[in-house]
């Protein structure tokens, strides 16, 4: 992530209807302004499925935020009737 977020990318992002798409950001009050330092979306498939999207800014990573947006990402898709999720995983490590 980079403080800039591009527009595209804000408006994709902003663009939730909370029932069959919704988008969680986690931010930090830096020096220099707010940043965007995680995001965890759900976007239905269908009516039962929906795909599950995280990713979190190397520097936040090992500190519990994936877990806790995943977590309220899953609880909120749950409550729109969705229990089957998809996603995809990329393990890297920077270390």
């Amino acid at each position: 992530f980079s403080s800039v977020m591009p527009d595209s990318l804000l408006r994709l992002i902003t663009c939730v209807d909370y029932h069959r798409r919704l988008a969680l950001l986690a931010g930090s009050d830096a020096d220099d302004g707010a940043e965007v330092v995680a995001l965890s979306e759900f976007i239905a498939i269908d009516d039962h499925t929906a795909e599950v999207g995280l990713v979190v800014r190397d520097d936040w990573q090992r500190q519990g935020l994936g877990t806790a947006l995943a977590t309220r990402t899953l609880v909120a898709a749950e409550a729109g009737g969705f229990d089957q999720f998809v996603a995809q995983v990329l393990h890297s490590t920077s270390e």
